[in-house]
C-alpha cells in the first residue's frame, strides 16, 4: 500500500508541472516582444497552449484514474474460484487400517492449503495443509462409512470430500444343506464363501482343532472344497466336526474368520434286489435275474450263500440265471447274492428261492392186447405219457 502512495504523488507531480509549463513560456514571450505582430503571435500561442493544457489534463487523469483501480483489479465476481478435491488411497477398508488423503486446491495464491476433519467414526492423524492419515474405528457386525472433509484455509466455504467404507468383520459362510452332501460316484466341488471383510478371500485351510476331511474331499487355498477323484466307497460316512479359516484381503492388515462346525456326509448308492425269481420247470428253458438297481458303473454278482439248482448258471457280469433245468433239478433252492459295483459299493441280498418243477409222471396210454403166435410175426404198440421232453422207450 505504501509503494502505491508513492505512485500517486509522482503523478501529482507531473500534473502540476505540466500545467505550469505553458504558463511560464508565454510569460517569458510576452516581456521580450513589444510589438503588434509578437502579440499576435502570443495569443497564437496561448490558444496553443490552452490546448496544450487540456490534453495533459486528460492523459494525467487517465493515468490517476489507472492507479487508483489498480489494486481492486480481480477483487471482484470475475476472479477464479477456490476448489478443493481430496483423493484417498483406498475407498473401503478393514477396521483400524489406515488410509492416506491428499487435498489440492486451485486458485489457492497464498498456498494456504486446507484444514481437515472427519465424521462417521476414525481419527486423523498426521495432518498437514496438504495431507493426512485417517486411521479406521474397530469393525463391527455392520459395515460403517465415514466421510473425510479437507476444508479451504483461504475460503472456509469451499471444501472437497472422500468417502470411506469400513467393512463388517469377515465371517465364514456355512455349507448349505446340498453343499454338506456328497455321492459316491458323482463329482464334488463346492466354492467356500465369506461376508464382511475385503474379498477375494483367500488363504483357506482347516482351522486349527478341526475335524479331517473326509479321505476323498480336498481343499485348496481359493477356498474350492473338492473331490480330485469321483468319491468312491471307501470315503462313505459322516465326517462331523470340521472348520474352515480364511483371511480377507485387508491392506495393510488382513482379518482372519473361522466357519462354525461343519457336517459333511458321504452316500453310497441304495442297492436293491428283485424280491422273487420266476419258476422254472424240467425241461423247460429258463431265464431269470438277480440283478441289483442302484449299483454304478460295471457290476459283479455272485452267490453269497447256498447254491444254485445243479443245472442252473448264474452270469457274474449281468446278475442273469439261465439253463434248462433236468429232474434232479426239481425241488427249491434257497440262496444270497452279492454284489459290488464300479466304486467298491457292496450289497448282499436276502434269501432268493428258485423253484424248478417236477416233470409230470409218466403213465402208460396202452398195453399190447394182440395174442403172440409162435411162428408169427407180431405188432403191437405201447404209448407213454408224461414226463419232459421226448420219451425214450426202453
Amino acid at each position: 500500500m505504501g509503494s502505491w502512495f508513492k505512485t500517486l504523488r509522482a503523478f501529482q507531480s507531473i500534473l502540476v508541472a505540466s500545467t505550469a509549463l505553458p504558463f511560464q513560456r508565454i510569460a517569458e514571450f510576452n516581456s521580450g516582444q513589444h510589438n503588434g505582430r509578437s502579440r499576435r503571435i502570443a495569443k497564437m500561442h496561448e490558444g496553443g497552449t490552452m490546448f496544450h493544457r487540456n490534453f495533459w489534463w486528460f492523459v494525467v487523469l487517465g493515468m490517476f484514474t489507472s492507479v487508483l483501480t489498480a489494486p481492486f483489479i480481480g477483487c471482484g465476481g470475475s476472479a477464479p474460484a477456490v476448489g478443493v478435491t481430496v483423493a484417498a488411497s483406498a475407498s473401503t477398508v478393514d477396521g483400524t487400517d489406515t488410509v492416506t488423503l491428499t487435498a489440492t486446491v486451485s486458485n489457492d495464491k497464498n498456498a494456504a492449503g486446507v484444514t481437515w476433519s472427519v465424521s462417521g467414526g476414525g481419527t486423523m492423524l498426521n495432518t498437514t495443509t496438504t495431507s493426512a492419515t485417517f486411521t479406521a474405528p474397530a469393525a463391527t457386525a455392520s459395515s460403517l462409512s465415514v466421510t473425510v472433509t479437507a476444508t479451504s484455509a483461504a475460503d472456509a466455504t469451499k471444501s472437497g470430500t472422500a468417502t470411506i467404507t469400513v467393512a463388517a468383520s469377515p465371517t465364514v459362510t456355512s455349507l448349505a444343506t446340498a453343499q454338506q452332501s456328497v455321492a459316491v460316484g458323482t463329482a464334488y466341488s463346492v466354492q467356500l464363501a465369506g461376508s464382511g471383510g475385503i474379498g477375494p478371500y483367500k488363504n483357506w485351510v482347516l482351522a486349527s482343532g478341526s475335524a479331517s476331511l473326509p479321505s476323498c474331499l480336498s481343499l485348496s487355498s481359493s477356498g474350492v472344497l473338492s473331490a480330485p477323484q469321483t468319491p468312491t466307497a471307501s470315503c462313505v460316512g459322516v465326517y462331523s466336526g470340521i472348520k474352515f479359516t480364511m483371511s480377507d484381503s485387508g491392506v495393510p492388515n488382513s482379518f482372519t474368520a473361522t466357519s462354525s462346525a461343519q457336517t459333511i456326509t458321504v452316500t453310497g448308492p441304495a442297492i436293491a434286489f428283485s424280491p422273487s425269481l420266476p419258476q422254472g420247470a424240467v425241461g423247460s428253458a429258463y431265464a431269470g435275474s438277480v440283478a441289483a438297481t442302484g449299483s454304478l458303473g460295471a457290476t459283479t454278482y455272485s452267490i453269497a450263500s447256498g447254491t444254485l439248482p445243479p443245472d442252473m448258471v448264474l452270469n457274474a457280469s449281468t446278475g442273469a440265471i439261465t439253463g434248462t433245468p433236468k429232474a434232479t433239478d426239481a425241488g427249491t433252492a434257497t440262496f444270497k447274492i452279492a454284489v459290488a459295483d464300479a466304486y467298491g459299493d457292496t450289497a448282499t441280498s436276502g434269501n432268493l428261492s428258485l423253484t424248478i418243477a417236477a416233470a409230470p409222471a409218466i403213465t402208460f396210454s396202452g398195453l399190447p392186447t394182440a395174442t403172440a403166435t409162435f411162428g408169427v410175426a407180431y405188432a403191437s404198440a405201447v404209448s407213454a405219457t408224461g414226463g419232459a421232453g421226448a420219451l425214450t422207450y426202453q
